[in-house]
């Protein structure tokens, strides 16, 4: 029964070493995939430039309301001067 428990206890840190990740694992983990930081900066820069597009529609949303009001001013003026 020692015998056994001996056997066990020689087995038990060799299997523990075969399964268990290396801080070299560690590395080629994090030099292969994207870091939560990493995905924070990437969702910030994104961020960033949804919002410089986000301002020119906007922008170009209300210069369009601006000349479809010209326009319907200037309907209205050139159907009033032909109704003369």
């Amino acid at each position: 029964m020692k015998n056994l428990i001996s056997a066990i206890d020689n087995l038990v840190p060799t299997i523990l070493n075969q399964n268990m990740i290396t801080n070299t694992d560690i590395e080629l983990l994090k030099d292969t995939f994207a870091t939560k930081e990493d995905l924070q900066q990437m969702k910030s820069d994104l961020l960033d430039k949804l919002d410089s597009v986000l301002k020119e529609i906007l922008a170009s949303r209300e210069e369009e309301t601006i000349l479809s009001h010209r326009v319907s001013d200037h309907e209205d003026r050139i159907t009033k001067l032909e109704s003369n």
